[in-house]
């Protein structure tokens, strides 16, 4: 079933540091090529600490442990060795829920996506760079984007989808998203969600989702959600798959 995983984790411990309690416990999960997965739990149980660190980033007294297996090989991580597996800072790409501090609101939709493969902030000749060295899947035809349309006079379901594409101008396996369709209205979400499967479907990509919504997350679910939920007795987050009804 797990032959084409992009990412396998077991046994996943982490604390905010060596003083403090265990936060995360024993945290285990597989991730498949071309699949959508959505994470759920309330808030505060630790959905966006598990983004980052899935995204390479440990502050500097924290304290993690785990197996992790990538398709070529597997690691036992600790604090100290964990961002030397490049694949997180090379490979993992993220949208933040503010998705619009990602963008300028003056450029247009593909100026956005040229900006967004440079390496630093350029001066205004970025501007003239050719467009056909942006990454743009042929599919965004059907969701009515005028690439040379200022952003500020997109959508907000528009916005969203440019802001994923901006985050895949450079290489990526798994794609985090937090919240990608909280601040949108149901016309808005179903378009990114839409986007996203049409993504999967036509690149080697995967992509995880922290979503509150739960009838959107058994909608666009192909099995079901991971939920992050606090431990009565132990008080550590626990990560359980949760399947869908028939």
């Amino acid at each position: 079933m797990y032959e084409n995983f992009i990412l396998k984790i077991k046994d996943l411990d982490f604390k905010f540091n060596k003083n403090q309690n265990v936060f995360f416990k024993n945290i285990t999960a597989s991730f498949v090529s071309k699949k959508i997965y959505f994470i759920r739990g309330a808030n505060g149980v630790g959905k966006t600490t598990f983004f980052r660190i899935l995204s390479g980033n440990l502050n500097r007294n924290e304290v993690l442990s785990a197996e992790i297996c990538l398709p070529k090989k597997c690691y036992k991580v600790n604090s100290s060795n964990f961002m030397q597996i490049d694949f997180f800072k090379n490979y993992v790409k993220m949208v933040p829920q503010k998705f619009e501090y990602m963008l300028a609101d003056n450029f247009s939709f593909n100026q956005n996506l040229l900006l967004s493969k440079l390496d630093y902030y350029p001066d205004l000749e970025f501007l003239s760079k050719d467009e056909k060295n942006i990454n743009i899947p042929d599919f965004i035809s059907n969701f009515n984007i005028d690439v040379n349309k200022q952003v500020k006079n997109l959508s907000g379901g528009q916005k969203q989808i440019l802001a994923i594409l901006c985050a895949l101008q450079k290489p990526a396996k798994i794609l985090l998203l937090d919240e990608p369709t909280a601040s949108l209205d149901d016309e808005n979400s179903n378009m990114v969600m839409h986007f996203l499967k049409d993504l999967v479907e036509k690149m080697d990509l995967t992509i995880l989702i922290i979503c509150h919504d739960k009838d959107l997350a058994e909608k666009y679910s192909e099995y079901g959600y991971f939920e992050f939920r606090v431990n009565n007795i132990t008080k550590v987050r626990e990560l359980e798959f949760c399947y869908l009804k028939n």
